[in-house]
């Protein structure tokens, strides 16, 4: 979870905003459905950098097996990249 941004750190976060301890099994739950939509196995194709932006240009598959390629950005926050904006398209298996 370390090279996740802040949405990633709030979503699996060990404690709740009162400081009490989450149990695994919630840390957990959001992985289920995320899955489906995260990439599974992915291609960098290439892509640009400028200081602390990116754009990579991608093509994978998610997690239900749908062929996604596109552009998705990245920027770089207190030393660590985060996914911003995408423009992808997502083809059905076959």
């Amino acid at each position: 979870m370390k090279l996740g941004g802040m949405r990633t750190k709030i979503l699996y976060r060990e404690k709740d905003s009162d400081g009490k301890p989450r149990p695994p099994q919630l840390r957990q739950f959001p992985l289920r459905g995320q899955f489906l939509q995260d990439l599974a196995d992915v291609n960098v194709l290439g892509g640009y950098a400028l200081d602390d932006a990116a754009a990579i240009i991608v093509d994978g598959h998610d997690g239900s097996g749908w062929i996604v390629r596109g552009i998705v950005m990245m920027q770089k926050r207190n030393g660590t990249w985060s996914e911003g904006a995408h423009q992808t398209i997502e083809i059905p298996p076959g």
